[in-house]
């Protein structure tokens, strides 16, 4: 999107990058939360690679 920004692109293209963009953030924010809540303050030490998948699983 940043290299078609300035081809004035459709208003559609530009609201629904952002909307995805939003979404990304939000996501990603709501995953990191839960990460840290159930493995970070339960054991005290950063998780591995395969318990962050299963955290992200988990409830």
């Amino acid at each position: 999107m940043m290299n078609r920004a300035t081809a004035n692109p459709p208003m559609i293209d530009i609201v629904g990058t952002t909307l995805l963009l939003v979404a990304s953030i939000l996501f990603v924010l709501w995953a990191s939360g839960k990460v840290f809540k159930l493995g970070v303050l339960r054991t005290g030490q950063p998780p591995k690679l395969l318990e962050l998948l299963r955290l992200m699983r988990a409830r």
